[in-house]
């Protein structure tokens, strides 16, 4: 039923003729269907816990993006031209797939490739200012939804949650940055399913749901955390790969580099805590991951 809505929504709104759509599994906090017409292929997504003005962040950055011609996600406007519809009382857009498939194995080839092309984007986006302010994970507004949302993370039955508090807590505490790293919009969630190759390159960079305005140092971090460990060690041929890739296309400052070790160290204790934040729904998989992260901080210490 869900899906026949869906393509009825489709029809009246965009002018799609769907043939098939099928739904993806993956995502954890927004629903994503693959749409298929008679020619062409789309994405259709529902945001489940955006509303629309946060919507609108994302969706100015990729028409920001598309402009440029950097390749990431082509959103389709609907009838009456707009680019953010509502379905089900729930913002969504729609955007043309990108053909490929995520990065399954990563390898120092790819990591050069990522790291160019992250550094592409944060050339592109260093002076953009969206017409929407967006809340950030950086450490002084981290620190600040920790406090803020520890009696309910403390009353939410989540497995082991005050060690996992106590934990974040501490380590928290131990990490500040110079207001002077260079800053910009970053993606913030750059890692191998929100990569699409095809032919052994880069065809796109998906899933701008958590970009904000902020350090581009904790965008770096983000993606060596996610893809430079092996074995619960830090590769350094994976890292120094990514940082060859990203500095023929900007080059890390001196403060960038000196945070570079306490930046890992951070975005590791963040995603400890913004796993579990933001996926409570899904207890076994967000504790599994906070436990991983623990581990590769303690690794690291």
């Amino acid at each position: 039923m869900q899906n026949e809505a869906i393509i009825l929504f489709l029809e009246e709104n965009y002018g799609l003729d769907v043939n098939n759509i099928r739904r993806f599994e993956s995502g954890v906090l927004n629903d994503n269907y693959l749409v298929a017409t008679g020619k062409n292929k789309y994405i259709f997504r529902v945001y489940n816990f955006k509303n629309e003005e946060q919507v609108k962040f994302e969706a100015e950055i990729l028409e920001f993006l598309q402009r440029k011609g950097f390749p990431s996600p082509k959103l389709l406007a609907n009838r009456e031209n707009k680019i953010i519809s509502v379905f089900n009382d729930k913002p969504c857009v729609v955007y043309e797939f990108i053909e490929g498939r995520p990065i399954e194995t990563v390898s120092s080839e790819l990591m050069g490739q990522i790291g160019e092309a992250m550094a592409k984007m944060h050339n592109l986006l260093k002076d953009f200012k969206p017409s929407v302010k967006k809340s950030t994970w950086e450490p002084e507004e981290l620190r600040k939804l920790v406090a803020e949302s520890k009696n309910e993370m403390l009353n939410s039955g989540f497995p082991r949650v005050k060690e996992l508090m106590d934990f974040v807590e501490t380590e928290l505490a131990k990490y500040n940055f110079s207001d002077e790293l260079p800053k910009g919009i970053t993606h913030q969630d750059i890692k191998p399913e929100n990569i699409i190759i095809k032919d052994g390159k880069i065809a796109g960079i998906v899933d701008f749901d958590n970009s904000y305005f902020g350090a581009f140092l904790h965008d770096i971090t983000t993606t060596i955390i996610w893809t430079c460990f092996e074995n619960n060690e830090l590769n350094k041929n994976l890292l120094d790969a990514l940082l060859d890739g990203y500095e023929k296309e900007r080059k890390l400052t001196a403060l960038e580099k000196e945070y570079l070790s306490n930046g890992i160290k951070f975005r590791l204790v963040r995603e400890v805590f913004i796993g579990p934040f933001v996926t409570m729904h899904l207890p076994e998989l967000s504790r599994k991951r906070a436990d991983y992260f623990i581990e590769l901080y303690k690794r690291m210490e």
